[in-house]
Order: C-alpha cells, then structure tokens, then sequence
C-alpha cells in the first residue's frame, strides 16, 4: 500500500483569524435565534392545533379579513403620500403595509411610526 505522508500543515496566521471573523456573525445570528424563537415554540405550537381546529371557512374568513385590512393600510399610506403630492400605486403601498406590519396581532401605532419615520424618496 501506499504510504502517506502526515505533515503539519501551516497556514498563515491571518487565515485563522479571517475565519473567525466570518463565523462570528453566524454565531450571532443564530445565537439571537435561539434568543427570540425558543420561548415562543409552544404558542406557535398552540397556533398551529388552532388553525387544525378551524373549521375551513373560519380559516378562509380570517385570510380574507387580512388581505383587506392590508389593502385598507395601503389605501391610507397611499392618502397620506397624496397629501405630500406624491403619487403611489395601490399594490406598492400595499406591498408596503405589509412588509412593515408582520404580523397581524401587531399593535397598529407601530405600523404608524413606522411609515412616518421613513424618509421621502
């Protein structure tokens, strides 16, 4: 059989330090993971046989009740843009209600300061 030679392979002393610093923020993200999810598994676990238990309806009602409350926010994102002189697509301003109010249990004065603390374009 072939011998194989095991020699101490040296790398530069940057090269450690640059894979430190790459793993450093995928520790930290996951560690915020950890963090904020953990403690909430068993509600979402409670949402989940919540939703099992809907009747199909109920669930259908609820969904649609959420697209027009979504479309509701981005018809007054769209008023409050009109009243600067802007103009504002209905399925942008939408689009952006419901990036900056992820869920829907969150309180609506979030979603208020939210837009108004963003900057014109």
């Amino acid at each position: 059989m072939a011998e194989i030679e095991t020699g101490d392979v040296k790398q530069a002393p940057g090269a450690v330090k640059l894979q430190l610093l790459r793993a450093i923020p995928v520790l930290v993200v996951l560690g915020l993971l950890v963090h904020f999810v953990l403690p909430r598994l068993g509600t979402i676990q409670e949402s989940f046989q919540t939703l099992r238990r809907m009747l199909p309806w109920a669930l259908a009602a609820a969904i649609l009740a959420e697209c027009f409350s979504y479309v509701a926010n981005g018809m007054v994102l769209r008023s409050v843009v009109a009243l600067a002189g802007e103009r504002l697509r209905l399925g942008r301003a939408c689009a952006i209600a419901r990036r900056s109010w992820p869920s829907p249990w969150q309180a609506p004065s979030s979603y208020c300061s939210f837009t108004s603390s963003r900057g014109r374009r």
